[in-house]
């Protein structure tokens, strides 16, 4: 194996670990927003608390693709380089 692929395999194993960490802290986030909407069906949850808890998830939601986006293009930009210095 020559130092090119050497170095891509190595980027693409820190990739899918990477990747992985998204999977998991994605699986958590969707049960903390069921146990979220849980607390929206409940009939004394005040309306103004719904709309922060609905804004509060859409936040969460937009800010994990925001990261995740910014870290793909990342990776994509760290390959390129990297790999452009190789001979």
């Amino acid at each position: 194996m020559d130092q090119k692929e050497f170095t891509k395999s190595i980027l693409n194993y820190n990739k899918a670990a990477f990747d992985q960490f998204i999977t998991s802290s994605t699986m958590a986030q969707e049960q903390m927003e069921k146990l979220a909407e849980m607390l929206l069906l409940q009939e004394n949850t005040p309306e103004e608390g719904k709309k922060m808890i609905n804004e509060w998830l859409e936040n969460v939601r937009q800010a994990r693709k925001d990261i995740q986006e910014s870290l793909n293009n990342s990776y994509r930009q760290m390959e390129t380089y990297i790999l452009s210095l190789i001979p």
